[in-house]
């Protein structure tokens, strides 16, 4: 096929001939994309294609951004002509995304814009310009997913299916933009043509100091970087010198502790005390983004309210430790938004470049394939989200290197095959198949002669970070750092993955900065560590609160609170084992190797993905103790099992057909009681409606076994069978009322509650009895 440029852009018949211009960038530092993206919607004007034919995606940030000394005007070219006057957007900010992008393409007309409307008969232009990555396109900061190189090729594909040219020319301008066709690019009659092959950046042009416009500076266009910085490197050069900005400038840290409830101190003591030792180092507080529920320094059961404590007779690690989201905030999704700099987070997010350092630590439970969130948050982190988020964040030229440290039980599994972003390392506290330990657990919780009644580290975590706090941040190095840390965690085996070029260069590049001050943290050498196995770290924290009762209320109130929790254990292995079992029909062998055979790495993570989405919707949502089932979804898809054979067995083993039936309404006054629990440990509830018309009334909602909850005159509504009612105010902290529904046909009240004891909610079915003299009508 021989293409003519000419008679693609220029037309004698311009009916015949279209064109789809996007840049794919925002920011000011980006200019140099939308002012490509102008001039080329210039030539197509000038060269005679009509601009209904011309459809165009950019930002539009550039023109009348505050930066820009011409405002209202862009320029391709030093002391060029203005490309921006008379250049028509037709999508715009938050319409530029991969998606329109796509149905552009494809003459979609779902899109919110023009889309193509060619015929077989016309020659169809497509130019792109922005970043890129090896078999990834960006699209603006906030815009959403990049665009996969199969999907844009799908695009081709589909648009040639349902005749949509004769031929099409396509420019493309990103890095490793020959990877976006190369054995991809199936179209017929398509000639791609790329700024760089599939494995070398692209690079700006006419920039500073060649960046001048009637004698005014645009700072228009930043170089290649990356490409730059390697070129140091092999020089023997410290890449940090080399910043301009300074050392603080190019370093930002991204902390999360993954966990709430006390049960769980040991995450959030962990995130504060890497807080610190960023703050100390030289990072400024500006760059370190930290993510902890904040529900433990001021917790009931904290012998030193406002105060945390990451080793026995330590510091404070809580004070000055700045928390950017907190409670309901700390989710997955805020996590990966973070990272990725979307600034649709309810908070502050990463605003690096691609000439900075970027750290991230991550302390919670994990599970093959997933990290936990606190509960009540929502779902866990996938590992190829966070996988997928990490390639993003190299797309939008968010870092130079990235180091990550993770700690949770099966850590390695995150990474394991998974890993493909570039320049980055990423250091587990355990490898894929084995759990990570809780560290200076009871007895060695002692602070001041007082228990702590939790773990205050984690054993990975407190090595490196306690190194961390002596560490001379000017010489010692990321491989030495992690050395010296994988000889002395004991229980797990530390494992590295990804790039580990930068293994050289010092700490002081990604954990502060080589100019930072000491933490004042560490008192002493290590001490004896205490360690416990993070799967059974709630179980020794019950059984120790039985050991250490000084009233035989307390103790028979800690032995029922461990029986309670053991139940509910064994309630979870029961849950998944009959999920095993109906997967495995009946093969007990099978159905063994399925619920506890080893996951070295995920070889189907979309289908572990729905599987537990699935898992998710019909089992209830994974607490810490469940994640470990995971791996029973990684096996499945591992094995080749096919999607429909295991929702098929989730549905019957989690699913149930509800007894509650009827949707009519209660007749007030009325009363309902009723208990429900396991091992002889109950919850008894009782719901008094007051009053009750027309879909609202009033209540009085009470418990008594393993807590207590007594809330008086709560006003309520009804639709259908549910009820809704807040009782927020007046149960116990860690108790929630998860749903009341009236079921008309038995004429009782089913009731779930929640309890931070029980990984899985107390159901009762609430039966009619006999109201006492006190209800008042």
């Amino acid at each position: 096929m021989r293409l003519s440029t000419a008679s693609l852009i220029a037309t004698g018949a311009s009916a015949a001939h279209w064109a789809v211009i996007m840049a794919g960038s925002n920011t000011y530092g980006n200019y140099r994309h939308q002012a490509d993206a102008c001039h080329a919607y210039q030539i197509a004007k000038s060269a005679g294609i009509p601009e209904s034919n011309i459809i165009l995606l950019a930002y539009d940030d550039i023109a009348n951004s505050s930066e820009n000394p011409f405002p209202g005007k862009m320029f391709n070219k030093p002391d060029g002509p203005d490309v921006y006057d008379g250049c028509k957007i037709s999508y715009k900010g938050s319409d530029v995304t991969a998606a329109n992008f796509l149905k552009v393409l494809k003459g979609d007309s779902t899109a919110p814009g023009p889309v193509l409307k060619s015929t077989a008969e016309d020659k169809v232009f497509v130019y792109y310009t922005d970043h890129g990555g090896p078999g990834i396109l960006g699209v603006p900061e906030g815009a959403g997913d990049f665009i996969h190189a199969s999907d844009l090729n799908d695009a081709l594909v589909a648009l040639n299916a349902k005749n949509g040219y004769k031929e099409l020319l396509f420019y493309l301008e990103a890095c490793e933009s020959g990877s976006i066709f190369a054995n991809l690019l199936k179209a017929p009659k398509v000639k791609a043509v790329t700024a760089a092959n599939p494995t070398e950046s692209s690079w700006g042009w006419y920039c500073p100091p060649q960046d001048t416009v009637q004698g005014k500076i645009l700072a228009q266009v930043q170089f290649s970087f990356p490409k730059v910085l390697r070129a140091l490197q092999s020089m023997k050069l410290s890449t940090l010198s080399m910043m301009t900005s300074g050392a603080s400038a190019a370093h930002w840290a991204v902390i999360m502790a993954g966990s709430n409830t006390y049960g769980n101190y040991r995450h959030q003591a962990d995130a504060c005390h890497a807080y610190q030792i960023a703050k100390a180092k030289g990072i400024p507080e500006s760059n370190i983004i930290l993510l902890a529920y904040d529900d433990i320094a001021n917790n009931s059961e904290n012998p030193f309210p406002g105060k945390m404590f990451n080793k026995p007779d330590g510091p404070d690690v809580y004070d000055g430790c700045k928390i950017s989201y907190k409670g309901s905030d700390v989710t997955a999704a805020n996590f990966l938004k973070v990272l990725k700099g979307d600034s649709t987070a309810p908070g502050p997010v990463l605003k690096s470049t691609a000439e900075d350092k970027v750290f991230v630590y991550y302390a919670d439970h994990g599970g093959p394939g997933i990290l936990g969130v606190p509960s009540g948050a929502g779902d866990y982190i996938h590992a190829s989200d966070l996988n997928d988020a990490l390639v993003a964040m190299h797309t939008q030229g968010m870092y130079t290197e990235l180091l990550f440290y993770l700690e949770a039980c099966e850590s390695g599994s995150i990474f394991a095959n998974l890993l493909k972003a570039p320049s980055v390392k990423a250091v587990t506290a355990a490898n894929p198949t084995e759990s990570s330990w809780g560290y200076y657990c009871p007895p060695q919780d002692q602070v001041q002669g007082k228990s702590i009644g939790s773990c205050l580290g984690d054993e990975f975590s407190i090595h490196w970070m306690e190194d961390a706090d002596v560490a001379d941040f000017t010489t010692e190095t990321i491989g030495q750092q992690v050395k010296n840390v994988t000889a002395l965690t004991a229980k797990s085996h530390v494992t590295e993955y990804g790039d580990s070029s930068f293994d050289g260069e010092v700490i002081g590049h990604f954990e502060g900065s080589v100019d930072g001050g000491r933490t004042g943290l560490t008192l002493g050498e290590t001490k004896d560590g205490g360690a416990v196995n993070s799967r059974d770290v709630e179980v020794h924290l019950a059984y120790y609160k039985v050991l250490r009762a000084t009233t035989a209320e307390a103790r028979k109130k800690a032995e029922a609170a461990l029986a309670v929790l053991l139940a509910s254990r064994a309630e979870v292995d029961a849950k998944f084992q009959k999920i095993a079992d109906l997967a495995a029909k009946g093969d007990e062998s099978k159905a063994e190797e399925l619920l506890e055979g080893q996951v070295t790495d995920l070889k189907n993570a979309v289908c572990h993905k729905e599987s537990l989405r699935a898992a998710t919707q019909a089992c209830g949502a994974f607490n810490d103790y469940a994640l470990r089932y995971s791996r029973l979804f990684a096996n499945m898809c591992n094995v080749g099992m096919g999607m429909e054979e295991i929702l098929s067995a989730v549905e019957e083993g989690c699913g149930s057909t509800s007894s509650c039936t009827g949707s009519g309404d209660p007749v007030a006054p009325a009363c309902y009681s009723g208990s429900a629990g396991a091992l002889g440990v109950t919850e008894s509830v009782t719901v008094t409606l007051d009053k009750y018309s027309s879909g609202s009334g009033q209540m009085d909602f009470a418990g008594t076994g393993v807590e207590s909850i007594n809330c008086k005159a709560k006003q309520f509504t009804k639709s259908g069978q549910a009820i809704s009612v807040d009782v927020t105010d007046c149960v116990p902290s860690g108790v929630t009322v998860k749903s009341v529904e009236y079921c008309s046909d038995s004429d009782t009240i089913s009731v779930s509650v929640g309890v931070k004891l029980v990984p899985l909610p107390i159901k009762a079915t609430l039966t009619k009895v006999a109201c006492s003299s006190e209800v008042v009508v």
